[in-house]
């Protein structure tokens, strides 16, 4: 009878954590183009699920960077994204020291763009204009072209 009982509730925890490893099977690919493959360096990329910090560092969901290959264009891939409401604020670190080089009154000196190629006039777009959604069962693909 114990035997059974643990049994069944091995196989309980078993389908558990299965369905838990396969509820957020959704990912977003995001491919950056109009790269200066010749600076070197990385993309990197912060995900923001809401307005509040967008763009704001170590408020965003999920971080990650890809090493620029040379070709001017590189995928960057976040991966077990629960479906929602989603921003990109994507960077060159040309020379990988983790974080956006500016000049003296602040204006960046290394390329960067958002999801949905939006620009803000004198700062980053909302997050409205950023934003695209990520449905349960699907990949989000997303496209941007790196400003310098």
């Amino acid at each position: 009878m114990i035997t059974s009982i643990t049994q069944r509730l091995t196989l309980s925890i078993a389908l558990v954590m299965t369905l838990c490893a396969c509820a957020y099977s959704q990912q977003i690919v995001l491919t950056v183009s109009g790269l200066d493959a010749d600076q070197g360096g990385r993309v990197s990329a912060g995900l923001y699920s809401s307005s509040d910090g967008w763009t704001k560092p170590g408020k965003q969901v999920a971080g990650t960077s890809t090493a620029i290959n040379g070709s001017g264009q590189v995928d960057v891939v976040f991966e077990e994204v629960p479906p929602g409401t989603y921003a990109l604020a994507i960077m060159h670190d040309a020379n990988s020291n983790d974080k956006m080089d500016t000049n003296f009154i602040g204006i960046p000196k290394e390329g960067y763009t958002f999801s949905n190629n939006a620009f803000g006039r004198l700062g980053p777009p909302s997050f409205d204009d950023a934003s695209f959604k990520v449905v349960d069962g699907q990949t989000a693909s997303v496209s941007a072209t790196m400003k310098y």
